[in-house]
């Protein structure tokens, strides 16, 4: 496969890209300003937004900040949930029941008094979304209704809206951070995602200014595809 670079921007007649209209620069916190599920591996390259209303804080008083992240469909981390559960000792191993999802298994880590304080991952499974007192099967031992926390986001950056930015102009950062589980050919691109992943942006801390805001924008993010094998891809199927 060869390495080419695409520009993905909203627009809401391709794919499942999100918020078609220009953003205001005061939008809330947490709101999803850019979501794209990336079809084939690759690599987020640049990131930023096209400045359509130029920037204006009347005064100052919180920065706004998106938010780049990575969506991973696989547990990256796990934490006690509501239930440490009872009869577990260290080495137990079980399976996390989420709907749509298989795979992931999780072994007791610290269990005082056999009750679940902390686990680690053995395999992270495919299909996995963050939730909240997922439920568990153990798979040895006697231990029974220990509930998890889990997350698939991995944070891969942040980005100021700055005050004053100009319309017309795009403002873009170059993505740096390397993602340490890739299992691209050699050597790894920075910042990777594999096929079937979720790339978002989103409003980190939203931007207030005293007693008036101006400014709308548009996200968009450069990708670069990556040739890869179907093997190391958990999400792609051989097709007959």
């Amino acid at each position: 496969m060869m390495y080419g670079e695409e520009l993905h921007v909203l627009n809401s007649a391709v794919g499942d890209a999100a918020l078609p209209a220009a953003i205001a620069l005061e939008a809330t916190v947490n709101t999803i300003v850019y979501a794209r599920t990336l079809e084939v591996p690759g690599m987020v390259v640049y990131w930023g937004y096209r400045c359509y209303v130029t920037f204006s804080y009347a005064t100052l008083t919180a920065q706004g900040i998106l938010g780049l992240r990575r969506k991973s469909r696989v547990i990256k981390t796990a934490v006690l949930g509501n239930a440490g559960g009872t009869l577990y000792a260290v080495g137990d191993r079980m399976s996390v029941t989420q709907t749509g999802a298989s795979g992931g298994i999780l072994e007791v880590t610290a269990a005082p008094g056999g009750i679940v304080t902390t686990v680690k991952i053995i395999t992270p499974g495919v299909n996995y979304t963050a939730a909240s007192n997922l439920a568990t099967v153990a798979l040895n031992g006697t231990g029974t209704a220990f509930t998890v926390t889990i997350s698939d986001i991995i944070e891969m950056g942040t980005m100021n809206l700055l005050d004053g930015a100009i319309a017309g102009k795009l403002y873009m950062k170059r993505v740096s951070n390397a993602i340490t589980d890739d299992v691209s050919p050699t050597s790894k691109p920075p910042a990777s995602y594999n096929a079937g992943e979720k790339i978002e942006i989103y409003i980190q801390t939203a931007g207030t200014g005293g007693q008036n805001i101006a400014g709308d924008f548009k996200p968009m993010i450069i990708c670069q595809n990556r040739g890869e094998n179907l093997a190391a891809q958990g999400l792609w199927v051989e097709a007959a």
